[in-house]
């Protein structure tokens, strides 16, 4: 065997060797710019209730620890984590409906549409309502 033939041969069993014993690399998560978004325009706001009309887009990657909905607060300055949420059940691309229930009444909330993935919040701009007065009818009556 000549020398060439030697070292196409050590090339030829090197190549199979590394192609057979290839390392499978694990799965990171996929790194989106954006998991996906939230759009809420305010309908209707009573004493106790706020609805608000969404429109969902969701990135086709996001997987299964996507969540969406809206984060509100009687504090301007809240938090992730010291905000209440009202979250959208198995959330997919579409139209929702978000019932706010067991407000205050004559109070300010303020709340921002979020999507959350693998840790991270994505928020809007927060913005704000208040709550109606519940109506009081004095009846006069002679003393």
């Amino acid at each position: 065997m000549s020398a060439g033939m030697k070292i196409f041969s050590v090339f030829f069993a090197l190549t199979c060797l590394f192609a057979c014993n290839k390392i499978e690399e694990p799965q990171l998560p996929v790194e989106l710019e954006s998991a996906g978004s939230l759009e809420a325009d305010l309908l209707s706001v009573t004493a106790t209730t706020a609805t608000f009309d969404c429109e969902l887009s969701r990135h086709p990657e996001a997987g299964k620890s996507f969540r969406a909905g809206i984060m509100y607060s009687t504090s301007k300055r809240f938090t992730t984590s010291s905000a209440k949420r009202a979250v959208i059940e198995n959330p997919a691309d579409g139209n929702y409906e978000i019932l706010l229930e067991g407000l205050t009444f004559s109070t300010d909330y303020y709340y921002c549409t979020y999507v959350y993935r693998l840790g991270n919040y994505e928020l809007s701009e927060v913005k704000s309502f208040t709550t109606e007065m519940i109506p009081v009818e004095i009846h006069a009556s002679d003393v």
